[in-house]
């Protein structure tokens, strides 16, 4: 998506604070950990379907992951590390990723870095998908089969800055 559209870059150049949903550089990766795997005992296949577990099983050993390294996973956070993984099949690389992009930038440049929610937060709202989590994990894995329709429209979006 490099080079951006004049307007984010002009965008950047004029503001002396740059947001981030998250300001990463804060946030200790192991506190992430405690919401998206469950530490009582209660195991991913207690919270989905068994139709939906044989699909994630299916995928996550396509992705080379054993049980054992999910099966504590909430459902979102299985949800997300497959869409993760069908990103970065499909040739995207996340250290390019525009908020990694503007944040080492205002790093450089010395500007001031924001956060627009905590990490507590958005974890908290993430968790939430545990509710519907089959809707959740079916959505993901159907979406797994053809990508590139959304993604071709995602980066379109940002390549005429919209």
């Amino acid at each position: 998506m490099y080079p951006l559209d004049y307007r984010i870059e002009e965008a950047y150049r004029s503001s002396d604070i740059v947001a981030f949903e998250i300001d990463m550089t804060t946030v200790d990766p192991m506190s992430i950990m405690k919401y998206m795997t469950y530490s009582d005992g209660t195991k991913l296949r207690d919270r989905v379907s068994s139709e939906s577990y044989e699909k994630i099983r299916q995928k996550m050993s396509a992705m080379g992951l054993t049980e054992v390294m999910y099966e504590n996973m909430r459902p979102w956070a299985a949800a997300i590390t497959m869409q993760t993984n069908m990103l970065q099949e499909a040739g995207y690389d996340k250290s390019l990723g525009i908020d990694e992009h503007f944040m080492n930038k205002a790093s450089t440049d010395g500007k001031k870095i924001r956060a627009l929610e905590s990490a507590d937060y958005q974890m908290g709202l993430l968790s939430e998908f545990d509710k519907v989590a089959d809707s959740f994990v079916n959505y993901t894995l159907e979406n797994a089969e053809s990508p590139d329709a959304e993604l071709n429209r995602m980066v379109q979006a940002w390549k005429k800055g919209d």
